[in-house]
């Protein structure tokens, strides 16, 4: 009688430890939960029109999910193989690449942005130069991901050149919204972004009459070989600029554009891949050039280079931009 109590009693012991233990677990798994609808998009223009218009939209947060995948947890839980509670809930790969990784890799060695993960936003009242996108979404290579912990794309290069910029004195501002949205809410095509940045372009132009720079950052299709320049042991992604010859007038665009890579090629001629001018019916012609005598095309870098070759290239592009505004 007495074996058959203790039996009885370590049977019920085992299952509170059991009981305990799912508990446990569930409670860690609606942790981990919790923590990936907090993160932080990994879309790079989600990241970035957060740091600009300070809004959380790039947050996910829903309690109804959080509880549906909290019961799911414990109605599949199969108590022969507990183990299997981590593999379901947790979708585990062994991938150097997933977003686990991409999302928990350190900073340690990132671009040094201080524009970008400022909270504290400088108004600039008197800008010289406006830095926008009409292809903001433009992605470079993933390499180096991790650890820069961003989506590398060309609204970054416009904060890499803000920065240097900044730093040489000429105030500075980049378009703050988005010309993918534009063409959603006004049900436009990709092909007409050039139709939203100009709205965007002259709206700025007007509310800040001191600006005499306009530059339009973009990225070419190239393959690494033709996009890239190695100086002294360091890359850079190429640049090219555009100019288009439908604008009646062109001529004082192609001036300065020529100002400009003439001082990049007598300085960093591996990094200038010329001057391209366009015009025709199966081309733009104009890419809003035709808005002010001082507005600058520039193609930076093709498909396959890193954020690190951009952003070296974004600062060479600084100086020069610099000596140019100042002679």
């Amino acid at each position: 009688m007495s074996k058959r109590f203790k039996a009885k009693k370590r049977r019920k012991i085992k299952k509170i430890y059991v009981f305990m233990l799912i508990l446990f677990i569930c409670a860690f798994v609606t942790t981990f939960k919790l923590m990936q609808k907090l993160k932080i998009s990994e879309s790079n223009s989600d990241i970035v029109e957060f740091m600009l218009e300070d809004a959380n939209h790039h947050l996910d947060v829903s309690s109804s999910n959080l509880v549906k995948s909290l019961g799911n947890i414990l109605f599949s839980f199969n108590p022969k193989e507990p183990l299997s509670i981590i593999s379901d809930t947790f979708l585990y790969q062994d991938n150097e690449s997933s977003d686990f990784k991409a999302v928990f890799m350190s900073n340690e060695g990132s671009v040094k942005t201080d524009n970008i993960v400022d909270e504290n936003k400088v108004d600039v009242t008197k800008p010289v130069v406006y830095l926008y996108n009409t292809h903001g979404t433009e992605e470079y290579s993933m390499e180096n991901r991790e650890i820069h912990n961003i989506t590398p794309n060309v609204l970054f290069a416009s904060y890499v050149l803000k920065e240097k910029l900044t730093s040489l004195n000429i105030p500075t501002i980049i378009e703050e919204r988005s010309v993918k949205d534009y063409l959603n809410s006004n049900n436009l095509a990709y092909y007409q972004s050039y139709n939203a940045s100009r709205v965007y372009f002259k709206e700025t132009m007007e509310k800040y009459p001191s600006l005499n720079y306009f530059i339009d950052i973009h990225r070419d299709s190239i393959k690494k070989d033709a996009s890239t320049a190695v100086i002294n042991g360091v890359s850079y992604a190429k640049v090219m600029f555009v100019v288009g010859l439908d604008n009646p007038g062109y001529q004082s665009n192609l001036d300065l554009t020529n100002k400009i890579n003439d001082k990049l090629k007598e300085k960093y001629p591996e990094i200038s891949r010329g001057i391209s001018t366009k015009k025709g019916e199966d081309v733009n012609g104009i890419y809003n050039q035709d808005l002010h005598p001082h507005t600058i095309l520039i193609e930076c870098g093709g498909v396959e280079n890193t954020i690190d070759e951009v952003s070296n290239t974004m600062n060479i592009i600084g100086e020069i931009l610099s000596e140019v505004i100042n002679s």
